[in-house]
């Protein structure tokens, strides 16, 4: 079954946006997720992405996350609560040094043998 990928976002007055993402963050997630981007990212100055109920992170993805570091500027983009399948496809681009990650807790755990890919 494929999950909807949705966006809540909120502000916190102080400049910074929590965008909680959930679902499969594909190429009509991405879509989706760049309209939100073009108008927030005028008005914040930071952005932390919390990932924590995603279940894909596709190449359209990852370009909107990367957009946004973009616009606002390097060190005000933040994946926060990292699963997985997020924290995977961010290292195997190479993009750990570039944007702020938090593991989520449940990835302190044993690996799984389960792999991930970039789609």
């Amino acid at each position: 079954m494929v999950e909807a990928f949705t966006v809540e976002v909120m502000e916190d007055g102080d400049g910074v946006a929590v965008v909680a993402l959930a679902g499969e963050l594909d190429v009509v997630g991405a879509s989706v997720l760049d309209k939100h981007l073009a108008q927030l990212c005028e008005r914040v100055r930071c952005v932390r992405f919390d990932t924590s109920d995603l279940d894909l992170l596709s190449a359209a993805g990852l370009r909107s996350i990367l957009a946004a570091e973009h616009r606002l500027g390097r060190g005000r983009v933040m994946v926060d609560n990292a699963p997985k399948v997020v924290h995977k496809v961010l290292a195997a681009c190479d993009l750990l040094h570039l944007i702020d990650v938090t593991p989520s807790v449940s990835n302190t755990g044993p690996q799984d043998s389960g792999s991930s890919q970039l789609v």
